[in-house]
């Protein structure tokens, strides 16, 4: 096959079709934004500046915010898996007669990576086109004495300051290799993601998970659940353990907890749509529970990285009260700094639902013959509409509040209950308690698991084309 016939296949299609470019272009775009984000910030030297925020001034500050802005790359790419699903059961019924027409299967796979590497070519040169126009449109100083600037001579007040490092102008080379690594690691993506899929003439056929999920992800969670709650009592027990096994002792928890909740949720689903299945009698409940006991794994394959937000929302939140009862909460600096870090893991929690939302607009559609016939079998479709509800909450509510639970012991586990905090009476520092921010704590689990049953409530808006009649004659 040639390129241009593989290039033409590739931009053709329906109106879905259009719909799955155009997201995989605006992620590609996003990706590309953080990355040169990071590059941009990574290279703020001494003569650069000064900013409005210290964040950018301090250098010592630019690897975390490097980090943040690389971490948002990670549930860009996991929407992006998603998107690459929407539209599927047409592009593969098209891929199935170019593979009649006498089109090889590796053939077949370098035409749905080729429409995914264009779609992340263009969404990357426009993430270079916007990030040049943002930098000419923010580039005003704010006058006034706004920040304490830290040059190359030591510190010194600013007259004027730049809300962001706008004077900071990255080689041309580097922004020519963001432009392609962003598309190459699309194409690298969907090309893993098609290893279990094999093209036929009369379909594709996707090699699915066999074999059940294991117990052992959650014994995991269990013990690293003890351990972060023993370690207080060790401490106490020992009169004060040394920093370094302090800290191992929490970090394996906490990795363990963490490790065995993103691999157990397959098994943590399956156990509770077994429960759900021997007790209930409700219509929804059932189809729901019978569901997530012979594919556990399909509820939760979205759901990871909103996990993730939450559970590292958790930790961020108790070392944030520590930092301020250090500093008598007064200290603006810290203040903005964490601020910053719960917009980062805001706007994961954006994209991770935006993720959710095309994995269950994907769900309903793909089960379309199903759906039909439980609705021509005579189930109202709001049975049908709350059973898929339930299959995504099911899993999720627990999964999100042990998330909640593994960030806040194992935050607690590394930083404690207490801080020292200068006393002014005393001249002197004195130890303060720091207690769990419930209040935030739970809005965050609250906004979380309602942010999941909206998305998931809005992917139901396909339930009535997907359960026609005539869906049952559909391809499976």
């Amino acid at each position: 096959m040639r390129a241009a016939t593989t290039l033409r296949l590739a931009a053709a299609g329906s109106r879905v079709d259009g719909l799955r470019i155009t997201l995989t272009a605006a992620g590609a775009a996003l990706m590309t934004l953080a990355l040169l984000a990071a590059l941009t910030v990574a290279a703020i030297g001494p003569d650069d500046g000064p900013y409005t925020s210290n964040l950018l001034n301090e250098e010592g500050l630019h690897p975390g915010v490097v980090i943040a802005l690389l971490g948002l790359c990670v549930p860009v790419l996991v929407l992006l898996a998603q998107c690459s699903r929407i539209g599927a059961p047409a592009r593969d019924r098209r891929l199935a007669a170019v593979r009649l027409a006498g089109a090889s299967p590796a053939q077949v796979t370098r035409v749905v990576a080729a429409e995914s590497g264009l779609s992340a070519l263009l969404g990357s040169l426009l993430g270079v086109a916007v990030h040049s126009a943002l930098r000419t449109a923010l580039d005003e100083r704010v006058a006034g004495d706004v920040v304490a600037y830290r040059g190359s001579t030591g510190s010194t007040p600013a007259d004027s300051a730049l809300r962001l490092p706008t004077d900071v102008t990255l080689p041309w080379l580097q922004v020519v290799l963001v432009a392609v690594a962003v598309p190459a690691l699309v194409v690298l993506g969907t090309t893993w993601a098609l290893r279990s899929i094999a093209f036929t003439p009369f379909g594709m056929v996707r090699r699915s998970r066999t074999s059940p999920p294991r117990l052992l992800p959650l014994a995991l969670v269990g013990a690293g659940l003890g351990l972060l709650g023993a370690v207080p009592i060790i401490d106490r027990t020992a009169g004060g353990l040394s920093v370094t096994p302090f800290t191992i002792l929490a970090f394996l928890g906490a990795g363990m907890a963490t490790a065995g909740l993103l691999a157990g949720q397959g098994a943590l689903a399956q156990l509770i749509g077994r429960h759900v299945a021997a007790r209930t009698s409700r219509p929804a409940l059932l189809l729901a529970a019978r569901r997530m006991v012979s594919d556990p794994f399909a509820a939760t394959r979205a759901t990871a990285v909103l996990t993730v937000a939450v559970l590292v929302g958790a930790a961020a939140r108790h070392l944030r009260e520590v930092a301020l009862a250090m500093r008598s909460g007064a200290d603006d600096f810290f203040t903005g700094a964490y601020d910053l870090v719960d917009l980062v893991l805001l706007v994961a929690g954006v994209l991770a639902v935006l993720g959710l939302l095309v994995a269950a607009s994907d769900g309903v559609v793909a089960r379309r013959r199903t759906y039909a016939a439980v609705v021509a079998a005579g189930t109202p479709r709001g049975v049908v509409g709350r059973a898929v509800l339930a299959e995504v909450l099911l899993p999720l509510v627990p999964s999100l509040l042990i998330a909640m639970v593994v960030g806040t012991l194992g935050a607690v586990g590394l930083f404690g209950r207490t801080a020292e905090a200068y006393d002014p009476a005393l001249n002197a520092p004195r130890e303060v308690a720091v207690g769990l921010a419930w209040g935030p704590l739970t809005l965050t689990y609250l906004l979380a698991v309602g942010a999941a049953a909206l998305t998931t409530s809005l992917s139901l808006l396909f339930l009535r084309t997907a359960t026609d009649i005539g869906e049952i004659r559909a391809a499976a």
